[in-house]
């Protein structure tokens, strides 16, 4: 099998410390998430949460800082280092992003490694395990239009985990389920995440999944950080208005 790009040599812990400019919001954090641990990123709109997740995948330069995965650099702007979005070995699935239509349901899955050049054959066996374990072998075959919403997003899930990733970012992953699929959904993706020994960064408005799925949650309201921590602390202590509002949805 061919060799994926560069990735740390081990399961590490993601540090980042950036600012970045996106039309008129400035968006600053400091990050140290640990391996397998689930971070749940909520802010009302336009706080920079999908910002903030597109900056960390390289989609957005930054204008200031870093941003380290174990003993590899993804951004540094004072040495001037940026490594491409393909080189980061980032399992993405982002608000909105479709499926290929054009594509079966493996070859979605099996899309990123074929992209990296892993042999065809490889590719499908990897991209049927991956569907076996989210609940879709036999549905290989089909197209994405002959999916159900619940399906589709199974499917987007196992294309993002199917590239072995160092780092996942999940922006919305359960936004556009009707409410028993997400409830089921739920469930489902905090089993898979737990499986998993890397970095995970869920951003979501609703605090039900931030709940079910999390380990640690940050608050981002104008693009700053304004509280983090475990669930029980920030319910112990809300330190604002829209965390105090957030939290009656509990």
């Amino acid at each position: 099998m061919s060799a994926l790009p560069t990735r740390p040599t081990t399961r590490c812990q993601l540090d980042a410390d950036l600012g970045v400019h996106v039309g008129s919001l400035s968006v600053s954090a400091e990050l140290h998430l640990e391996p397998g641990t689930i971070t749940a990123i909520v802010g009302p709109n336009g706080a920079g949460k999908t910002s903030l997740l597109r900056a960390l995948a390289g989609l957005i330069p930054l204008d200031i800082g870093r941003v380290v995965l174990g003993d590899l650099v993804f951004d540094d702007v004072g040495r001037g280092i940026h490594l491409p979005t393909e080189q980061r070995r980032i399992g993405m699935v982002f608000q909105g992003q479709r499926l290929f239509e054009n594509l079966t349901v493996r070859e979605n899955v099996a899309f990123g490694l074929r992209a990296r050049r892993i042999p065809r054959t490889n590719a499908r066996t990897v991209a049927d395990n991956w569907l076996c374990r989210f609940g879709l072998d036999g549905l290989g075959s089909r197209l994405p239009n002959q999916l159900s919403g619940g399906q589709s997003q199974r499917v987007a899930l196992a294309r993002a985990l199917a590239t072995d990733p160092a780092l996942l970012l999940l922006d919305e992953p359960l936004s556009a389920l009707d409410a028993a699929t997400r409830a089921d959904m739920r469930s489902e993706l905090r089993t898979h995440l737990a499986n998993l020994s890397v970095p995970t960064i869920l951003v979501t408005h609703d605090i039900i999944d931030a709940r079910a799925i999390a380990d640690e949650i940050i608050v981002l309201e104008s693009g700053r950080i304004t509280q983090q921590g475990r669930l029980s602390a920030i319910v112990d202590d809300p330190q604002s208005d829209y965390v105090r509002e957030l939290l009656r949805g509990l």
